[in-house]
């Protein structure tokens, strides 16, 4: 007798937010969704999208451009929040368009359980002698400080492979949840969890 469930398919919509001085990192997760898609997604009926402003919005009129990001790309399951140096342009609403995003999505998650929130710092050392350079990068400290305060745990890593591994294991986790979601709903009975290492630069403890 199967074990798999056949003919409930879900999509699982991942968004990412950042500012502009991460693009390996949202390049290797836009890789990253595409393996698990092929892979581990298929093999378990679900259908994994990778939500970006670059491609889910167009052009149209709003209170500011944000916040006709934020009407464009809808609901999703999975935010996965990533910076570096900067924390980005003031909306208004938000001392960036990634802050804001984060904040909506809290917002679901406390009201709705989801989405899942997953974020990342860089953690390379740069060198500038820009002053606004300065003030960006304690904003990201702050940001990090708000994270704490708002009981998340945070991810760190050196460079962007080390986040695209990263990701890519906590995507499947992710994925393993949705998966048993779906069993249940068909049926099937539970599976017995397994305990795991992780491995890796955490942040966000006290």
């Amino acid at each position: 007798m199967s074990t798999k469930p056949h003919g409930i398919r879900r999509r699982v919509r991942v968004f990412v937010a950042s500012p502009g001085d991460v693009p390996e990192e949202r390049d290797a997760l836009r890789i990253v969704v595409e393996e698990l898609r092929r892979t581990i997604g298929d093999s378990n009926l679900i259908d994994l999208e990778l939500v970006r402003w670059e491609t889910h919005t167009w052009p149209d009129m709003g209170a500011d451009a944000q916040d006709v990001i934020n009407r464009e790309i809808g609901t999703y399951d999975i935010f996965v929040g990533v910076m570096w140096r900067k924390l980005g342009t003031p909306t208004r609403r938000a001392d960036s368009g990634t802050v804001e995003e984060f904040d909506r999505a809290v917002r679901y998650n406390k009201k709705y359980g989801r989405p899942k929130i997953m974020f990342y710092f860089r953690t390379a050392p740069f060198y500038t002698e820009s002053s606004e350079e300065v003030d960006q990068f304690k904003k990201v400290l702050a940001f990090k400080s708000k994270l704490r305060t708002a009981g998340a745990l945070y991810w760190q890593h050196s460079t962007p492979l080390d986040f695209e591994r990263l990701v890519r294991e906590h995507l499947i986790r992710q994925i393993s949840v949705v998966a048993e979601e779906i069993r249940q709903e068909a049926g099937f009975p539970r599976r017995a969890r397994k305990n795991g290492s992780m491995k890796g630069s955490r942040g966000g403890r006290r």
